[in-house]
This record gives C-alpha cells, sequence and structure tokens, in this order.
C-alpha cells in the first residue's frame, strides 16, 4: 500500500493511501475534537470541530473528511483553529437549552465536556431558542430535538448501521432537523426501536424513556445479551444491585458493534421486577423461608451428594439455563462431571432445538453454526432460505442488509412470505408454503448439471459426495421448480 509523508504539530509522519487527517493523528496520540465523527459510520464532517489548518495552504480543512497530501503541514491547535472550534461551541450553546442540570444526558454529554474543555463557560450570543414539542408517546425513546445539534449520527446510525431509512433531516435551513417522513410518530414508520440512534447522540436529543438517572456515577460489567443467539456484547450500569441501562460495548471484534436489537436495548426490565428472587428460598413444612447463599450451597451440596452416594452418578441430573452465557454453561457442566460424575446434562433449549442440532451435528459434524458474522462480510453472495433474521436474530439482520446495500454481495431470498430482507435481495424466490426442500433440490439439480463445484473444498472437507451425486439422477430442475410453485 502507498505511502506519503506529512508534517503534523512539527512530527514527520507516515500516512496511507485512503486514510483522513482524523484517523492519522489518532494513530499518533494527537487528540482532535469531534462531534459528529463516529468510527462506525461514514464522516461527513458536520460539525467542523476536528478542522485543522493547512499551513502551504494557509487554509482551515476539516480533519475528518480531508485525505492527507505529500508534503503537507498540519497544525491541529493553532490559534486560529483553537478560536474557530470555541466560536462553534459558543453557536451551539446558544442554540442549546440550558437545562443540563436535569438532562438525562448529565456528565456523558460530549457538547457539555468539549465546552469545559475549551473553557466556554458562556456563550456571550443572543440566544437561538427552539422548542419543539417533545415526542414520547412510544414506549422506549424520548426525543427532544430543542437539544439536537445536527450531527446527523442518528440518521448515519439509522441508515448505514441498521438500514431502516426511517430517519432523515427534513426542511432545510434553521428549520433542518432529523425527523420520520412527513414527520410521523416512530411507531408508525416503522421503527424496530433498536436504540442505536440514542446509542450514538452525543447530546440528550434522544434518551431512554424509562431509563431512572442517578445523582452519582453507576458501575459498569461487562456481560452478553441472551435473547437470541447473536452474543451481543453489552455494557450492563448499575447501581445497588439494580440494572438501570444496557449499551454496547462497541468494541470493534464484536459481533454487534455499536447496535443492539429492542429486547438488548430494553428488554430488560425483568432484571428488577419485584416478582425476581433475590435470594435463594428454601422449604419448610409452612412453605418457602429465604436463606444465605453459603446456607442454600450447603444444603444442595449435601442433597446432591447423598443421593450420588446412595445411587450412583446417574441418579443425578443437572438443568441448565438457556439464559445463562457459553462460559456459565460450559462451568455448569463441567460441575456436574467432574463434581458429581454424571454426564445427566441438559437444557431447556433442547425441547425446541433438538431436532435442528441432530441434523446439524449429523451433516457438519458439529451442532451449531459452523459460519460467523465475519463470513457475511467476505462471502461472494448469501442465500437466507425460511428465515428472517431480521425479526428472530435481528443483529444478523443488520449485517445481511450491510452486506447487500454496502458491501455488493449478492442477498438471495427464498421465502413464501415478503420479509424486511426482500428488498435488499437481488433474487426473491417465493414459493408454496412448506415447499423449500424441492427449492434446495433444484439448486443442487443445476450444480451438478452446470459443474458450479469447489472440487478441491468438495473432496477435502465432505464425504458421501458420490452417494449424493447418485441419489440426483432422476431429479430435474423443472420437476422442483414445478413442485415449489416456481415455474
Amino acid at each position: 500500500m502507498e505511502t506519503i509523508t506529512l508534517t503534523i504539530n512539527g512530527k514527520t509522519v507516515s500516512a496511507r493511501t485512503g486514510q483522513t487527517i482524523l484517523e492519522l493523528a489518532r494513530r499518533h496520540d494527537i487528540h482532535i475534537p469531534t462531534l459528529c465523527h463516529h468510527d462506525a459510520l461514514r464522516s461527513i464532517g458536520a460539525c467542523r470541530l476536528c478542522q485543522v489548518e493547512d499551513v502551504n495552504r494557509g487554509v482551515i480543512v476539516p480533519a475528518c473528511v480531508t485525505h492527507p497530501a505529500a508534503g503537507m503541514v498540519i497544525e491541529t491547535d493553532s490559534p486560529r483553529v483553537v478560536r474557530n472550534r470555541r466560536n462553534i461551541i459558543r453557536l451551539l450553546l446558544a442554540a442549546h437549552p440550558e437545562s443540563c442540570v436535569v438532562c438525562e444526558k448529565g456528565n456523558t454529554c460530549e457538547l457539555r465536556n468539549l465546552a469545559a474543555q475549551m473553557g466556554v463557560g458562556r456563550h456571550g450570543l443572543d440566544r437561538m431558542p427552539f422548542y419543539p414539542l417533545v415526542q414520547d408517546v412510544n414506549p422506549f425513546l424520548v426525543r427532544d430535538l430543542s437539544k439536537c445539534i445536527m450531527c446527523a449520527k442518528c440518521v448515519r446510525a439509522d441508515q448505514e448501521v441498521v438500514c431502516e431509512g426511517v430517519i432523515d433531516y427534513n426542511f432545510r435551513g434553521f428549520d433542518a432537523h432529523p425527523a420520520t417522513l412527513f414527520s410521523q410518530p416512530l411507531e408508525t414508520a416503522q421503527c424496530t426501536f433498536c436504540g442505536s440512534c440514542m446509542n450514538v447522540c452525543p447530546v440528550g436529543a434522544i434518551s431512554e424513556k424509562e431509563r431512572r438517572r442517578l445523582d452519582h456515577a453507576g458501575a459498569r460489567t461487562e456481560s452478553v445479551c441472551s435473547f437470541c443467539a447473536c452474543g451481543c456484547s453489552v455494557w450492563l450500569e448499575h447501581d445497588h444491585l439494580s440494572v438501570r441501562q444496557v449499551a454496547p460495548t462497541e468494541r470493534p471484534h464484536t459481533g454487534n458493534g455499536i447496535t443492539l436489537c429492542v429486547k438488548g436495548h430494553f428488554g430488560h426490565d425483568y432484571l428488577n421486577h419485584p416478582d425476581r428472587l433475590s435470594t435463594p428460598l428454601i422449604r419448610t413444612e409452612d412453605g418457602f423461608r429465604a436463606a444465605g447463599w453459603d446456607e442454600a450451597l450447603d444444603l444442595v451440596a449435601s442433597k446432591l451428594g447423598g443421593i450420588r452416594e446412595a445411587h450412583g452418578p446417574g441418579a443425578v441430573g443437572f438443568l441448565g439455563s438457556v439464559r445463562a452465557t457459553n462460559e456459565e454453561a460450559y462451568l455448569f457442566q463441567k460441575l456436574a462431571r467432574t463434581v458429581f460424575g454424571t454426564n445427566n446434562v441438559d437444557t431447556a433449549a433442547r425441547a425446541a432445538w433438538a431436532p435442528l442440532l441432530k441434523v446439524l451435528h449429523a451433516a457438519t459434524g458439529f451442532a451449531a453454526g459452523t459460519g460467523s458474522f465475519k463470513d457475511i462480510e467476505t462471502s461472494d453472495a448469501v442465500l437466507v432460505i425460511g428465515a428472517d433474521p431480521t425479526r428472530t436474530a435481528p443483529v444478523l439482520g443488520y449485517h445481511l442488509k450491510r452486506a447487500a446495500r454496502y458491501g455488493g454481495k449478492t442477498l438471495v431470498v427464498v421465502d413464501p412470505v415478503r420479509t424486511k430482507l426482500v428488498p435488499f435481495a437481488r433474487t426473491w424466490l417465493q414459493p408454496g408454503p412448506a415447499t423449500e426442500a424441492w427449492v434446495l433440490k433444484g439448486l443442487i439439480r443445476a450444480i451438478l448439471d452446470d459443474d458450479l463445484l469447489d472440487r478441491q473444498f468438495v473432496a477435502a472437507k465432505t464425504n458421501g459426495f458420490d452417494e449424493l451425486s447418485a441419489a440426483f439422477d432422476g431429479v430435474s430442475v423443472a420437476e422442483c421448480a414445478q413442485a415449489a410453485g416456481l415455474a
């Protein structure tokens, strides 16, 4: 990859082709303030806080959308740049409500923190108030556009990351603001309430409706969302054993990145529900009584140990929770097998998923999916048959939509029902109900007829290919299409 040399703040550095000045500066631990920039979103240069001075040309340029050139001399904190940044903060504050004390964003407000860093206590300008109605009809989000700074992060998260296209700018000039088509309420505009717009908002323009604000900093614990198999990485913000908010960790190596779904973001009220057990209960003649963990664990160990001694390890069974993480499930089965010597380990998920797991194990030798979210990005084509991940595994749905819309991947959907993936698909096959097997038979027949095989992969990774070919000797593509209702 071609590299060039330039100077930043008197230091000679090398840059790769395609890098921006902002990326280059951060790589060399040079701080440039931003409000509209996010690593997971396309840079648009909306806030202009990232401006730097191109000394050779004597101009100010936005670092987030400017690519360095050979021999460039950049100053990130020249007097001219600092003055301009302070004026931008002053203008934003002049149009911003003075409600920091009661704002949900509190000390996490990026505008407030940047104003403090730049020493802007009073803006000294005429107020430019904007008092739109606070929109909070839906059960999840509150939108107070009087706090909006027009960074477009919510618009880009909606359009580029979750690919819903619900939010865009309405009107022009001073009247411009992010909104739905014809300013419909979110609940009628096909919003999925994934919360990504709230997550990237740098101020308090979008906030969680039911969040109980703390008067002090709460603790954060990294965990895994347990609602589906996506395994999204989350932060649990909690205080006094009460979960206050759930947010994505935004780590680049995670499958969900900056996103969650509506359940992952807002479906955590059960954690604080008054009917949820908070202490162990021990059965007595009069019902149940609360007990400490030491007493409860001693009782369980004694009872299970007694059963094992009297009747053998086969008399003991362990039933795990479907809400446990993979690590917890591993420790659970290890407890059963190594401590109690029993292989009687099960989960409630088996009742629903046992047939699928059996087929997967027979076909691949592994009772789970063998692909990853990363495979979607690196594949040339993706076939989705008889499934709607936008509902059952929304974060997987985000990956599929992004791959089709922005990654140039070929998405083929085979489903009798028009799912949310259909508008992103290059091809939509609409077979009759319960005829998807005929579609697969037709695809196999077509692959065999046209020799569309990776024979090296077949030889190294599969068994029984000759038997499969022989089983399709009497099958025709036309017959399969007719049976599936596609002829």
